[in-house]
């Protein structure tokens, strides 16, 4: 098992990234993609432009930019590299990229991510079973090819973090995951445990949508088998609300929490039930999606 050493918390890295959507175009299709739209339609040039623009913009005017590149698939697309060395040029200091780590299968296309700048990247990575992640990407082989993808991102210097989203066919494994993950990839560090939102394609599929009654004690095993393993692991916006799972004990590592904090609160839709009032922790949590008491209405939601 590898030591916990860990630098003071900074709450400004639990800040998200500013986000660059280069389109829809997905070589994955998810069960419980969140995306509205369909993975084969692409954003038009000039609407990508602008964003790329935005970013730059956004994120030039604050000390130390970071920018975090998604889809659909980044790798897909052909321009990436020239436009991580952009955002290089425009003094950004952190470039991400969101990846289902397929296409950098392919060590030269990982390489080249690299050399143009990028830092980090943020990997799907859904199950340790070859079985359970091929399923849910709905991509016969992808485990294995995401395995080598990670590998050659690693071995090219990038931070990868990984982001595996819990629901109904994976919770049970969740512990065994993290300790998969700390013998598989030593270098691996932090893991965003990620729980379906569900819409999009989610909606559809609303069977894949977890009951937070059943998946909180996994939740809970999970973040300690981590914590054993040396893992940091966080709670990001399409994570659980801090009454699941035990994450009221480690507030502090809800992205929700630090955005509370810093005062940078967003608005995602969510919604409190009215027990919610007499919460303890209700000022630092970000409640829970709609959809998902349209699903399971309040099971496993209680004041802290």
């Amino acid at each position: 098992m590898r030591s916990n050493k860990t630098a003071a918390y900074n709450m400004e890295e639990d800040i998200p990234y500013e986000l660059v959507r280069l389109g829809y175009a997905c070589n994955a299709r998810c069960l419980f993609c969140n995306v509205e739209c369909l993975p084969e339609e692409r954003k038009s040039d000039d609407r990508i432009l602008r964003d790329v623009m935005k970013a730059v913009l956004i994120s030039g005017s604050r000390p130390g930019g970071r920018i975090s590149i998604s889809g659909g698939e980044p790798g897909l697309y052909r321009g990436l590299p020239s436009l991580i060395r952009l955002f290089r040029s425009k003094k950004v200091s952190k470039i991400e990229v969101q990846t289902n780590a397929l296409c950098f299968a392919d060590r030269s296309l990982a390489a080249l991510v690299a050399s143009a700048g990028a830092t980090s990247a943020f990997v799907s990575l859904h199950s340790h079973s070859p079985g359970t992640h091929d399923f849910l990407t709905g991509v016969k082989g992808s485990y294995a090819r995401s395995l080598k993808g990670i590998d050659n991102l690693l071995s090219c210097g990038l931070e990868v973090v990984l982001n595996p989203v819990i629901c109904s066919r994976n919770y049970r494994a969740a512990a065994k995951y993290m300790a998969f993950v700390s013998k598989r990839f030593p270098e691996i560090k932090y893991i965003s445990l990620s729980v379906v939102q569900p819409r999009g394609r989610a909606l559809k599929n609303g069977r894949i949508v977890p009951d937070y009654a059943l998946i909180s004690p996994y939740i809970s095993d999970a973040l300690s088998r981590a914590d054993a393993e040396g893992l940091v692991i966080h709670n990001p916006i399409c994570g659980l609300p801090l009454c699941v799972g035990g994450w009221h004990e480690r507030a502090d590592r809800s992205v929700e929490y630090s955005l509370s904090k810093l005062d940078r609160r967003r608005d995602v839709g969510k919604i409190y039930p009215d027990f919610c009032s007499v919460c303890s922790v209700k000022t630092v949590c970000g409640g829970v999606w709609p959809e998902y008491m349209d699903i399971h209405g309040v099971s496993g939601l209680k004041p802290v």
